[in-house]
């Protein structure tokens, strides 16, 4: 088969241009990876997190070192959030009554920029009973924490490192923190339950 030249400019030209738009995307998407860089990692240390409860008393996370800690940023606005929050409340519940754990764990569910009056019947709500609400009023503990998406969940082991991230909702999570905190279960012949921590 046999084109004409002047088919075969036009066709170049608009080759040429899709390998720039290309390039160009690629080296927007470097630079962006660049100033937004993944969520924390595991393995690396939890930034400090200090932030007022309902109450208006200042948490910081270092207050639970030795606990393992569940670190959830989340809005009222996040359908997903409010989907997957009495899943973590019901686990960290029972979690903490299953006599062969080692350490207890604390579930901080950190809001996003809205004040404690905006979301007074999901703190009030009797399914969180367990759970300690944090507000980041000016976003900077997203931030810091390199949050990009809701919600974004962090577990910390006792040492206040990151053993696990996950970044939006899962209804399999609950499966995801069982496997990761396992190792933290005292080791007891069979038929012989663990015994309980004593609390703090």
């Amino acid at each position: 088969m046999r084109f004409d030249r002047p088919f075969l400019v036009p066709a170049a030209a608009g080759t040429l241009l899709l390998l720039v738009g290309w390039l160009q995307f690629r080296e927007v998407r470097r630079l962006l990876a660049v100033s937004n860089p993944p969520v924390l990692g595991a393995g690396q240390l939890a930034p400090e997190l200090t932030a007022p409860d309902s109450r208006q008393v200042l948490r910081r996370v270092s207050d639970y070192k030795g606990r393992l800690v569940l670190v959830s940023f989340w809005a009222s606005w996040c359908g997903p959030c409010r989907a997957e929050m009495p899943d973590l409340a019901s686990f960290a519940q029972s979690w903490n009554s299953d006599r062969s754990r080692k350490h207890e764990l604390v579930y901080l569910a950190v809001n996003f920029k809205e004040e404690p009056q905006e979301v007074r019947s999901i703190v009030r709500d009797a399914r969180f009973k367990q759970v300690i609400f944090l507000f980041d009023e000016d976003g900077s503990i997203a931030d810091r924490w390199k949050v990009t998406a809701f919600p974004t969940n962090f577990l910390l082991d006792p040492e206040g490192k990151v053993l696990d991230a996950a970044v939006g909702y899962s209804p399999d999570f609950s499966y995801r923190l069982q496997a990761n905190l396992n190792r933290f279960r005292m080791a007891a012949p069979p038929g012989i339950p663990g015994k309980p921590r004593p609390s703090p």
